[in-house]
């Protein structure tokens, strides 16, 4: 769609904006753009944040990834967005809003019930956040059964540049040991221990043949 636009490879989040636009001007009945409206991670105003490392503003996950208690830089405090107004959440709050008003955002965003990544594979809305680097290749078979020459492209506006990005140092889908620990020796050995995949199954499902097959 975008190549049949005329529009080069987006590469900012302008970019982006001109191809949203431009689906919504071409007529073709494709929404242009749905965000996640029942998970905070894939709302608008989220990926944008997300992707702007110029900031450093990160949810603190109190209320799912909610920014309305937030991290900001490094500095260890939480800030409350009622009580900041944070110029940039707000800023991209406002954004969002006219996208809604223009009718790039899709009219339905709180209210449907289908998945973006579901509908864009459909061929109904034409860009979707997507936690992922790349396009799956299972995602662009299922694309193909509707449109066969069609192929999804990946835009990341995210800075890989080092250095550009910092951490709260929370656990997700890493471990680390705190510096302050006095065992770290015997931390590290129990995250030996606990990489074995029969020792990782115990800890992750419990004993075989009795809590899982």
């Amino acid at each position: 769609m975008r190549e049949r636009l005329n529009l080069p490879p987006v590469k900012t989040y302008e970019d982006l904006k001109a191809y949203l636009y431009a689906v919504r001007d071409s007529n073709s009945g494709i929404t242009p753009l749905l965000a996640g409206a029942d998970d905070a991670t894939y709302s608008w105003v989220n990926w944008l944040i997300r992707d702007d490392t110029s900031i450093n503003i990160r949810p603190t996950n109190f209320a799912g990834a909610s920014l309305m208690l937030y991290y900001k830089g490094n500095d260890g405090k939480v800030y409350n967005f009622f009580e900041t107004k944070e110029p940039k959440i707000w800023s991209n709050i406002e954004d969002v809003r006219k996208l809604l008003v223009d009718k790039v955002m899709s009219q339905d965003v709180l209210t449907n019930k289908s998945g973006p990544g579901e509908l864009q594979l459909q061929n109904k809305v034409a860009a979707t956040p997507q936690m992922a680097f790349g396009i799956p290749k299972a995602f662009n078979d299922q694309l193909k059964q509707i449109v066969p020459e069609g192929e999804l492209e990946a835009v990341r506006l995210f800075d890989l540049t080092p250095e550009k990005n910092f951490s709260n140092f929370k656990m997700d889908n890493f471990i680390c040991i705190v510096k302050t620990s006095k065992h770290k020796d015997r931390a590290m050995m129990f995250l030996d221990w606990a990489s074995r995949q029969e020792n990782y199954d115990l800890l992750e499902y419990g004993i075989e043949g009795v809590n899982w097959k």
